[in-house]
């Protein structure tokens, strides 16, 4: 009889795992041509049974959706069609202010449509339309930890707002999409955002700790066979002119072109190849200053570094990473060294996730022509778990600095019934040309528990001395540092509240023989959101930590060695971004090392109109040492203005009392067709100090051409 119970048991566990039933829908295959113009005129639409009964995820969760949608799909043998319609009984109340592609979408009304097509239940294409017709497409991996923002597909969507709501159509070729052609169903899900109600309606996994990115509770989608990707090659040339002109220096004149070409060698392997790539356009980075000992951390903006970067990604971003491609083609003061060129080859081999690359820069004043090169391998296990590892490699000189690292994460949805949680770690290891083979080392470890109700997490990592990969980015080295945080969220759902937080967060470093560095507590003693999308925090935080060496924090302010306490407090408040203007602000105070530190930051926003928008960042810092007082301003204005989806201009102004630099950058982006560009930049720094003076101006028109 026991025998007979622990079997009953076993089968009862292994049902709950992978035993749920997916909704369903399917997609009708055509001969005529659609017309994408967002109003589903063709009679074709009324063939496909739509998907419908949308649920809340928010606010009230499993509730009946406050309006109906219906968004059915149809393909021919080069294209994917999908049709929305989003009923709205106060058509003039809909919001939708955004226009440029990849915006920020988060305020207006829109659809997301998320397609697993390997079906692997952990990676998918994500498309958002709102009802301008302005468009995202992002890739995600490992459902969604990893968002890649930066893959630009080539698809088309029209919008339309009519009296019953919004519509819109989406033609998606399969040429843009990675699939396995053997697989009939694909995984899919939708989400509507309603953002007068701060509602968001899920098709399929709309419970508190699910959403859009859990594609292992996405729907399926059936009726797709006998596509082909196809082995298609898309040539993107570029020809650049301009010039620049930096203080005491003769004026450059810039005339360059180059090449990139993308190949599908598979449905599910893609080759890019570059040759003397040049990002010019690319948005300047804001310039910070640094108040702490260790690096600042900027964000990787270059498109061929960024797709496929969710394959490549290893470590702790922003701690230790083996690979950090902004060491590539940037030296450490974000100046340009020239890359001559590079290939790339990312994509899925059956249970694999495969991403190599090999870059060559050439000579720029102290910095000699180097060879990059990266290999990154995950192999699927389980239901949505991986293990992996990499191999990163600079050569210089006839010198290497090489790493290696394995990895590996076991995830459930599905633990304690419907919860979250995640198990992980890393191991990696440093080579180099100069240095000894000990105490270059790096490992992790972690527990998160990220739910709703509770999100609770431990991690553990160390850095060993002489883990130095050039490559990569590491803030620190020769230490020990555990991090954890409990954070609870109430539901609340009454006088206008949505939930109540409270958070307790430690994170301990030391020295590799256990001596404290550093020991940080944070209190969240009350927060809360509003149902209308307002938010709040207050905080209190202790901090003790010691400088084994003398701190040069501001010109000719130097705080010695020594261990120092801290305690302050810190309140946070954000308005909800569906509004026409909307504000967040941040105050932390108390103490500073030997004195007091006042810290302010406001972000202002303004959408005025669907085509003109105006944020405003004012950064404040008042501190009052033992040895000296000094302050710092950080005030930043962006303007955009955007007439239509694929005309889009943008201004960014940015000064700092630092530096006495007032930083300029505006630039004109035209997309004539998908993945074709045309760049107008004006770029310069000013000396402030005493008058202004042009430090650098820089003047660029840059032409992409996609065949």
């Amino acid at each position: 009889m026991k025998k007979y119970s622990l079997l009953i048991i076993i089968i009862i566990l292994v049902s709950s795992l992978y035993g749920e039933n997916f909704k369903s829908i399917k997609a009708i295959k055509i001969k005529s041509d659609i017309r994408i113009d967002g109003k589903l005129s063709e009679d074709v639409w009324e063939k496909a049974i739509p998907a419908t009964n949308f649920l809340q995820k928010e606010p009230d969760v499993g509730k009946k959706a406050s309006f109906k949608t219906e968004i059915r799909v149809l393909y021919d043998d080069k294209n994917l069609y999908i049709g929305i319609k989003c009923f709205d009984p106060e058509p003039n109340k809909i919001f939708a202010k955004q226009m440029e592609r990849d915006g920020d979408f988060s305020s207006d009304d829109s659809i997301s449509i998320i397609i697993d097509t390997y079906k692997d239940m952990r990676s998918g294409f994500l498309f958002i339309v709102n009802p301008n017709g302005a468009k995202l497409d992002s890739y995600i991996t490992d459902e969604g930890k990893y968002e890649n923002k930066n893959w630009n597909g080539i698809w088309d969507t029209k919008a339309t707002i009519t009296t019953f709501g919004w519509s819109a159509e989406i033609k998606i070729p399969f040429s843009t999409l990675k699939f396995n052609p053997e697989k009939t169903e694909w995984g899919i899900n939708f989400r509507r955002f309603i953002a007068r109600k701060n509602e968001e309606d899920l098709w399929t996994a709309f419970h508190r700790n699910e959403g859009i990115m859990l594609i292992s509770k996405a729907g399926i989608l059936k009726g797709i066979s006998g596509i082909k990707r196809g082995n298609k090659i898309n040539l993107k040339p570029y020809i650049l002119s301009g010039i620049q002109k930096e203080k005491d220096i003769n004026t450059d004149y810039k005339l360059r072109a180059g090449i990139d070409l993308k190949y599908s060698l598979t449905s599910s392997l893609t080759l890019d190849m570059t040759a003397h790539p040049d990002f010019g356009q690319v948005e300047v980075d804001r310039k910070r200053i640094n108040l702490t000992r260790f690096s600042l951390f900027y964000p990787e903006k270059r498109e061929f570094f960024l797709e496929g970067a969710g394959i490549f990604s290893f470590g702790i971003p922003g701690k230790v990473q083996p690979l950090y491609t902004r060491r590539i083609g940037l030296s450490p003061d974000r100046k340009e060294v020239p890359i001559l060129g590079g290939a790339r080859l990312t994509g899925k081999a059956g249970k694999y996730d495969i991403g190599i690359f090999n870059i060559e820069t050439s000579r720029s004043g102290e910095y000699a022509p180097s060879n990059y090169s990266a290999v990154r391998v995950r192999r699927e296990i389980l239901k949505k778990s991986y293990v992996g590892f990499i191999a990163t490699n600079r050569y210089t000189n006839g010198k290497y600095n090489s790493s290696l690292g394995v990895d590996g994460v076991l995830s459930f949805s599905n633990f304690l019934g419907d919860k979250n949680l995640i198990i992980g770690g890393f191991a990696a290891k440093t080579y180099d040309s100069d240095t000894k083979d000990d105490k270059n080392k790096a490992y992790q470890f972690y527990v998160n528990y990220p739910n709703n109700l509770f999100d609770v997490y431990f991690k553990h990592y160390v850095i060993e001395e002489n883990f130095k990969p050039e490559i990569g980015f590491v803030y620190r080295t020769g230490i020990k540092r555990s991090d954890w945080q409990i954070k609870t969220r109430p539901r609340i759902n009454k006088a206008g509240f949505k939930y109540f937080v409270f958070k307790i967060k430690n994170y301990k470093t030391s020295d590799l023989s256990g001596n404290l560095l550093e020991d940080f507590y944070e209190y969240r003693l009350f927060g809360f959101e509003t149902r209308s999308g307002e938010s709040f925090e207050l905080n209190f935080q202790t901090r003790k930590e010691l400088l084994d060496e003398d701190f040069e924090i501001y010109e000719g302010i130097i705080i010695n060695q020594g261990m120092y306490k801290e305690k302050k407090w810190e309140i946070q408040f954000d308005t909800s971004k569906s509004r026409t203007l909307s504000a967040a602000f941040f105050y932390n105070f108390g103490d500073f090392y030997t004195g007091k530190r006042k810290e302010f930051v406001l972000e202002g926003r303004i959408k005025i109109s669907r085509v003109f928008s105006l944020n405003i960042d004012y950064s404040y810092n008042d501190i009052s040492l033992a040895n000296g007082k000094f302050k710092t301003y950080e005030p930043a204005v962006w303007i955009n203005f955007n007439p239509t989806t694929n005309f889009f201009t943008s201004a960014f102004l940015q000064y700092n009392n630092e530096d006495n630099e007032l930083v300029a950058n505006v630039r004109i982006h035209f997309i004539p067709k998908a993945k074709s560009h045309v760049y107008l930049v004006y770029s310069e720094i000013l000396q402030t100090e005493n008058r202004l003076i042009s430090k650098k101006r820089t003047i660029l028109l840059k032409i992409a051409y996609n065949f």
